[in-house]
Protein backbone atom coordinates (compact mmCIF):
# COMPACT_ATOMS: atom_id res chain seq x y z
CA UNK A 1 0.00 0.00 0.00
CA UNK A 2 1.40 3.44 -1.11
CA UNK A 3 2.14 5.78 1.33
CA UNK A 4 -0.66 8.81 1.53
CA UNK A 5 0.80 12.34 0.77
CA UNK A 6 -0.16 14.28 3.69
CA UNK A 7 1.23 17.87 2.27
CA UNK A 8 4.18 19.53 3.52
CA UNK A 9 3.13 19.46 7.29
CA UNK A 10 4.81 17.14 9.71
CA UNK A 11 4.22 16.24 13.28
CA UNK A 12 7.10 18.59 13.78
CA UNK A 13 5.71 21.71 12.06
CA UNK A 14 2.37 22.18 14.33
CA UNK A 15 2.20 21.36 18.05
CA UNK A 16 -1.17 21.52 19.77
CA UNK A 17 -2.50 22.82 16.06
CA UNK A 18 0.00 25.85 16.47
CA UNK A 19 2.26 26.05 13.65
CA UNK A 20 5.98 26.48 14.29
CA UNK A 21 6.10 29.35 12.61
CA UNK A 22 3.60 31.51 14.58
CA UNK A 23 5.08 30.26 17.48
CA UNK A 24 8.33 31.66 16.55
CA UNK A 25 6.18 35.12 15.19
CA UNK A 26 5.19 35.06 19.22
CA UNK A 27 8.99 34.95 20.48
CA UNK A 28 10.13 37.75 18.44
CA UNK A 29 7.57 39.67 18.95
CA UNK A 30 7.46 39.22 22.62
CA UNK A 31 11.25 39.99 22.53
CA UNK A 32 10.75 43.50 20.43
CA UNK A 33 7.64 44.47 22.89
CA UNK A 34 10.27 44.10 25.52
CA UNK A 35 13.18 46.01 23.81
CA UNK A 36 10.56 49.09 23.08
CA UNK A 37 9.55 48.98 26.92
CA UNK A 38 12.63 48.83 27.95
CA UNK A 39 13.96 51.98 25.33
CA UNK A 40 10.05 53.97 27.17
CA UNK A 41 11.58 53.22 30.61
CA UNK A 42 14.92 54.51 29.97
CA UNK A 43 14.10 57.71 28.31
CA UNK A 44 11.22 58.46 30.74
CA UNK A 45 13.74 58.17 33.38
CA UNK A 46 16.71 59.67 32.18
CA UNK A 47 15.50 62.48 29.46
CA UNK A 48 13.37 65.37 29.37
CA UNK A 49 11.53 64.80 26.30
CA UNK A 50 8.44 66.04 27.57
CA UNK A 51 9.19 69.61 27.38
CA UNK A 52 11.76 68.94 24.14
CA UNK A 53 10.37 70.77 21.03
CA UNK A 54 10.62 69.06 18.13
CA UNK A 55 13.51 70.75 16.75
CA UNK A 56 15.58 68.96 19.45
CA UNK A 57 15.82 66.06 17.06
CA UNK A 58 19.31 67.46 15.83
CA UNK A 59 20.72 67.59 19.67
CA UNK A 60 18.75 64.13 20.34
CA UNK A 61 19.00 62.25 16.68
CA UNK A 62 16.16 59.91 16.99
CA UNK A 63 15.22 59.88 20.31
CA UNK A 64 12.38 62.63 19.65
CA UNK A 65 10.80 60.63 17.23
CA UNK A 66 10.89 57.68 19.66
CA UNK A 67 9.63 59.44 22.29
CA UNK A 68 6.73 61.47 20.20
CA UNK A 69 5.88 57.40 19.66
CA UNK A 70 6.32 55.70 22.75
CA UNK A 71 3.93 59.04 23.85
CA UNK A 72 6.72 60.89 25.97
CA UNK A 73 6.89 64.00 24.08
CA UNK A 74 3.20 65.81 23.79
CA UNK A 75 4.81 69.18 23.00
CA UNK A 76 7.00 67.72 19.89
CA UNK A 77 4.07 65.58 18.51
CA UNK A 78 1.93 68.89 18.69
CA UNK A 79 4.63 70.73 16.63
CA UNK A 80 4.57 67.36 13.77
CA UNK A 81 2.68 67.40 11.35
CA UNK A 82 0.75 64.40 11.33
CA UNK A 83 -2.42 64.52 10.35
CA UNK A 84 -3.63 63.24 6.82
CA UNK A 85 -2.11 64.76 3.87
CA UNK A 86 -4.14 66.90 1.38
CA UNK A 87 -5.67 65.29 -1.61
CA UNK A 88 -4.76 68.25 -3.80
CA UNK A 89 -1.66 69.21 -2.32
CA UNK A 90 2.01 67.96 -2.28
Amino acid sequence: MPDRDHGSSSTFDRIDGISLAAMVLCAVALVMGRSWLGLRRFMADHGRFEDCPAAAVQIWDRYPAHAVALDLAPRAAQQLPLGAESDRWA
